[in-house]
């Protein structure tokens, strides 16, 4: 069994990216990270994780989630940091409006079709993958990933949007 700082050390930089795809917050990110690392060092006390980089990637995908949730109602423009310097600012403050409004609509997904839809675009697993991390068969990634993608068009679509011409 590795030691729980080989376990930081191998699994805490993939573990804050997957927080970071999520809340686009560094100050989050590194909450959610701690809390997930925490919560885990409790487990590994009891020696009953296995696969930690499925397991902690389990855990931070839903501290993240609920923390998007909390913060939900305030949408920010923190993702304009995604601008494309070419495209001029115009541009890049609609993709940042774009991308803001996405999160908010993944924080009001139902858990499982939020976590997978963050594994699938955000972390690029694969249905296998993502059915192993959350324990569900790879039938039940595909429905989750249809309904979500399906869900989030309503809601982006539903959202108030500017003109931007």
């Amino acid at each position: 069994m590795p030691s729980w700082e080989e376990i930081v050390r191998e699994h805490g930089p993939p573990i804050y990216r997957s927080a970071w795809k999520i809340l686009r917050h560094a100050e989050d990110c590194e909450d959610c990270v701690q809390e997930v690392f925490i919560e885990a060092h409790k487990l590994y006390l009891t020696d009953k994780v296995t696969h930690w980089r499925t397991f902690l990637t389990r855990m931070v995908t839903f501290r993240a989630l609920d923390q998007l949730r909390r913060r939900r109602s305030s949408t920010s423009l923190d993702c304009i940091q995604l601008l494309d310097k070419s495209t001029g600012p115009e541009a890049g403050i609609i993709e940042a409006e774009e991308s803001s409004l996405v999160r908010v609509a993944i924080a009001e997904l139902p858990e499982q079709q939020a976590a997978v839809f963050c594994l699938a675009h955000l972390d690029e697993l694969t249905h296998l993958e993502i059915a192993k991390t959350l324990h569900i068969s790879t039938n039940a990634v595909r429905v989750s990933l249809h309904k979500a993608r399906a869900r989030l068009r309503q809601l982006v679509d539903k959202s108030p949007k500017e003109n931007h011409k």
